[in-house]
């Protein structure tokens, strides 16, 4: 594991040894809104580790985005630091119970808009150290900035959480194609052509500074320069998935994972599965 340099806000994980050739990378698993403080969440996250703890090869990591308390969004005020530190505590009981995720896994959490932190600014920083103690025994868990960029032998993935659809569409000019709260992922154009500015753009957030405030000295951290083999844009909006690029071998695999509080779904990247990856939309039900 190695870490970036301290001018970079961007975290990242990274294995430098290349995987054996005849053995598949691990698959990993990313979901949002993952609201720690409901007992139906928790389950639901026994019940994901439960079936992952059971593979030959563990995933790489977990990646849990935020909002991390389920009315961090509707509240008109921050949420209390005893509410999340509580919320990430169930996380750790929740963890103990599964040693091989604690063990050969890695768990990281990517702080959501309305998360504590220093307000409507990007890159958001990782949470608190002292919202955490209850998981530093846990040496798998990492907080990470958001955006964050996970590497694995060749393949860079960024994982970005934020409600972007809903204010790209209030920006847009032109009406988009497609409805936003179809089912089917795979047709979901509203997500493809959100995916797309992104990528055409090179960067996380293409709004102008007055709808989404950066910190200039780290605007470097929002880049899509060069192009990451996936993307994970953790969005509110339904579970969906596209391929963006003309050449198969050079597109970029976007996704996003739903929220896992309100819905159970989430998505798995396989990075080695075909040409460039695939990418796998699940769901927790509650009778699994």
């Amino acid at each position: 594991m190695s870490t970036p340099p301290p001018t970079c806000p961007c975290a990242s994980l990274c294995r430098d040894t290349p995987a054996p050739a005849h053995l598949p990378l691990p698959p990993l698993p990313s979901r949002s809104d993952v609201w720690l403080d409901r007992p139906d969440t928790l389950r639901n996250l026994e019940k994901l580790f439960g079936a992952f703890q059971g593979l030959v090869r563990m995933p790489l990591a977990f990646v849990l985005a935020g909002d991390f308390l389920s009315n961090a969004s509707t509240s008109h005020v921050l949420p209390a630091p005893h509410a999340l530190r509580s919320a990430l505590g169930a996380l750790g009981q929740v963890i103990a119970k599964f040693p091989r995720v604690a063990e050969e896994s890695r768990i990281v959490l990517v702080p959501g808009p309305n998360d504590l932190g220093p307000g409507n600014v990007l890159p958001r920083p990782p949470l608190a150290a002292s919202l955490l103690s209850e998981l530093e025994a846990f040496a798998a868990v990492e907080a990470t900035t958001n955006p964050c960029r996970i590497r694995y032998a060749d393949k860079e993935l960024v994982v970005f959480r934020d409600d972007l659809q809903h204010k790209m569409r209030r920006m847009c000019l032109l009406t988009p194609h497609g409805d936003p709260t179809k089912t089917d992922e795979e047709e979901n154009e509203m997500f493809e052509s959100m995916v797309s500015t992104q990528l055409r753009q090179s960067h996380v957030c293409p709004l102008p500074l007055s709808v989404q405030p950066v910190m200039w000295d780290h605007d470097h951290a929002l880049r899509l320069y060069p192009l990451p083999d996936a993307l994970v844009m953790a969005d509110r909006t339904d579970a969906a998935h596209a391929t963006v690029g003309d050449d198969p071998d050079a597109a970029t695999r976007c996704m996003n994972p739903g929220s896992f509080g309100a819905t159970g779904t989430f998505v798995c990247y396989l990075p080695n599965a075909g040409e460039g990856g695939e990418v796998e939309v699940s769901q927790v039900t509650a009778d699994e």
